[in-house]
């Protein structure tokens, strides 16, 4: 080989050898992305402020600081194991980069909703004495994990903003701050610390005395004179009304499937407490769209095999049960009123709208 050739060769190498170096050193704005997410997952923090302008460290990471992820092992580990991406495409000019992300995150209204009724068992136990601080601590970081791990799994698209800055890509800005948020302020920081209102432990108490059929406990809660008003809606005859006489078993089943939490509270200028409800009641369209498929057997029977209609309403009967037993349920975002009665607050009302509406068009649209 010449001299001239082998020059070439070296020259040919280091350039290669050069090309690698910078590379390693200067990562293309995907590999920051990545190594970005990768290091939060492990709670890296200096490598994650790293990977950030140094003028955008506060506001890129403020939803992360603001929570203490990176010293609070409970929500690391939520983040780390629930929490995934997958880069897209990137988008380059000059300076200035965009990378594209598929964001999946456990189902942010499935996972609220969940954690909002078991939340209050754990808080009703604690109310009785049945646990100590300790212990609904525990029971609830456990109820956490649990949610998020059940959860449906939900997509977003986002996007992450880099800029070349000194030789280098680093993340200035990114447009994913909704699930974000959703995982600092609207789950971890209103519902995590277990603190209730006196008027949502009124709620609580009011709804598992209820739930006991210790009727007369429960009316303590209630505003004086207001008990009709604000126990119309837990009375089953208005469903009964619509569906027939239904057997107790049918009627216990579908009890079971209703659950009312309280998840919030503000007080109004009229010195009322208004108090968020969690409504959690059968998916009704659900349920009888698989009653319908149990009817056409039952009436197929009732003509070959000549059934009478007694055994075809405990056939019905017994076909709902076992639906109702098993259906999903849906859930209603309502307000409670409480006003204070003798210094105590009590309940005086009631708005279950969007529960009655929905209602009244499933009805509406059997009708049709």
């Amino acid at each position: 080989m010449n001299k001239k050739r082998f020059l070439f060769l070296m020259i040919i190498l280091a350039v290669f050898l050069l090309i690698i170096v910078y590379w390693k050193n200067n990562p293309s704005p995907e590999k920051v992305v990545t190594n970005f997410f990768l290091c939060l997952k492990e709670g890296k923090e200096e490598e994650v402020k790293n990977k950030v302008a140094t003028e955008s460290i506060d506001e890129v990471l403020d939803v992360f600081t603001n929570i203490n992820i990176f010293e609070d092992d409970l929500l690391l580990r939520i983040f780390s194991e629930q929490y995934s991406f997958t880069v897209l495409d990137t988008e380059k000019d000059g300076r200035n980069a965009l990378v594209r992300l598929s964001i999946s995150f456990p189902d942010q209204e499935e996972v609220t909703n969940s954690y909002i009724n078991e939340r209050q068992k754990v808080i009703y136990s604690y109310l009785l004495d049945e646990i100590d601080e300790n212990q609904l601590k525990q029971r609830n970081e456990d109820i956490i994990l649990d949610i998020f791990k059940k959860a449906e799994i939900s997509d977003w698209d986002a996007g992450v903003y880099l800029q070349h800055l000194e030789g280098e890509w680093k993340i200035t800005d990114w447009d994913f701050d909704y699930s974000m948020e959703f995982f600092a302020k609207e789950f971890i920081e209103k519902y995590r610390n277990l603190i209730i209102t006196e008027p949502e432990e009124v709620i609580v108490r009011f709804w598992y005395k209820l739930r006991n059929q210790d009727i007369d406990s429960a009316n303590k809660h209630i505003y004086p004179g207001r008990e009709e008003i604000a126990m119309e809606f837990f009375d089953p005859e208005e469903f009964q009304e619509y569906l027939g006489k239904l057997s107790p078993e049918f009627m216990s089943e579908f009890d079971n499937k209703i659950y009312l939490a309280a998840c919030g509270t503000e007080i109004n200028n009229e010195g009322e407490a208004v108090v968020d409800i969690l409504l959690t009641v059968p998916d009704l369209e659900k349920a009888f769209d698989m009653l319908a498929e149990e009817f056409a057997e039952i009436l197929f029977d009732y003509i070959i095999l000549g059934l009478d209609e007694s055994e075809i309403e405990k056939r019905l009967d017994r076909a709902g049960t076992r639906i109702f037993r098993y259906v999903d349920t849906v859930s209603f975002r309502e307000k409670a009123y409480l006003s204070k009665y003798d210094g105590v607050w009590k309940i005086y009302d009631w708005n279950f709208d969007n529960y009655k509406n929905s209602f009244m068009n499933w009805i509406e649209s059997l009708e049709d």
